[in-house]
């Protein structure tokens, strides 16, 4: 069989030109049935270039989360959906191909966020400093999570294309590529309790521990990088994104090295500052784990994770993510549950602040979408 070839080369899969996808919208089928039409609809728009990270490989999300394994399952998929008589499913997060692009990542980081102000600063961000790093599919979202909270956010990210793109949908408002250009930017927008994201261009493991030696401590920590996989994902310290990805295909076993090396680094940087005051946690990237299982630093579990954290006692309430689409394709259906949600939950604070907000802020990529946590209680 020939090799695969890339979109760059005009071809994604052997025997199919690549072409853009788009999921349908209006109200004429093309499967049998609304439920499998939806299916069909939301595999298509998980690879809509405005919703996926790679469409021309199939990746979704999370630098390897992939909506089928090649163009050939692909097709085959959405011929099996067209000539299906009826289908039954159920949902779960990001799984099911409902994946809506960052919104849904970025909800669930600002109730994570909301919590952490509720436990820590009486239910207000305003004034505060959030550090992170990664603003790639998942950690995207923190920039304008953390905004919305009303925090001053710093995102470090070593690829400057992807704090671009965040610049370019709204997500993030200012990329720099000094640290002390950063840190004047940020003071100020703490003093005068203006909510400011700045996407500043660097690496994790070298930054977060300047962070600590220099005293500047955040009043939230936590990371986003993609260290749960250290050798496709995360990107040592020293490297260039393309630096990284000549290592990457010359010598694996050298950059996991490297990588594990940096996320040591990354860690006890995050664990110093903790120390100073930082409220520092594991945003489920298993950081904590790589640094030590292979970066020797024994006490990585010093901080917690962001689930039993904050979000455990939410689900203790029976609370947790809703998503819906409009298949439809037009923003005024989105609209008009908004309008629902604000109707039937006026008592809940933080979800129609986050509604109003997203209305307000959040570009709809792909089919038009919401999410937002409710509560069976």
């Amino acid at each position: 069989m020939p090799r695969m070839r890339t979109a760059k080369e005009g071809f994604v899969a052997t025997g199919h030109e690549y072409r853009p996808i788009r999921a349908p919208r209006g109200t004429r089928l093309t499967c049998k049935g609304w439920h499998q039409e939806a299916a069909l609809r939301m595999l298509m728009n998980n690879l809509d270039e405005e919703v996926a990270e790679r469409p021309q490989d199939l990746i979704v999300y999370g630098g390897t989360g992939k909506a089928a394994r090649n163009w050939e399952c692909y097709h085959a998929l959405v011929e099996a959906l067209k000539g299906l008589e009826m289908i039954m499913y159920g949902q779960m997060t990001a799984g099911s191909w409902i994946y809506i692009g960052t919104q849904g990542i970025l909800q669930g980081t600002y109730e994570t966020f909301a919590a952490a102000a509720q436990k820590h600063f009486g239910g207000d961000l305003a004034g505060r400093l959030v550090v992170s790093g990664g603003m790639g599919g998942m950690g995207g979202a923190q920039p304008l999570a953390a905004t919305m909270n009303g925090a001053a956010f710093l995102g470090i990210e070593v690829d400057v294309e992807k704090i671009k793109r965040r610049i370019r949908s709204g997500y993030c408002d200012i990329c720099v590529n000094s640290l002390d250009e950063a840190l004047r930017i940020l003071k100020n927008a703490v003093r005068q309790k203006q909510a400011v994201s700045v996407g500043l261009v660097g690496n994790c493991a070298e930054l977060i521990p300047e962070l600590a030696r220099r005293g500047v401590v955040p009043d939230v920590l936590t990371d986003q990088t993609s260290a749960h996989d250290p050798l496709n994902g995360y990107v040592p310290a020293g490297l260039s994104v393309k630096e990284a990805t000549e290592l990457r295909a010359k010598s694996p076993e050298d950059y996991l090295k490297r990588s594990y090396e940096s996320i040591a680094r990354h860690v006890t940087g995050m664990l110093e500052l903790q120390k100073l005051g930082a409220a520092t946690f594991d945003y489920g990237n298993n950081i904590r784990t790589m640094a030590f299982e292979y970066g020797g630093v024994k006490n990585a579990y010093n901080f917690s994770g962001f689930v039993p954290a904050y979000l455990r006692p939410l689900f203790c309430e029976g609370r947790g993510p809703f998503r819906w689409v409009a298949l439809s394709g037009e923003p005024d259906d989105v609209y008009r549950t908004d309008d629902l949600v604000l109707e039937l939950f006026p008592e809940n604070v933080i979800l129609s602040r986050w509604i109003r907000l997203a209305r307000k802020h959040v570009k709809f990529q792909g089919l038009p979408a919401r999410i937002c946590w409710l509560g069976y209680g």
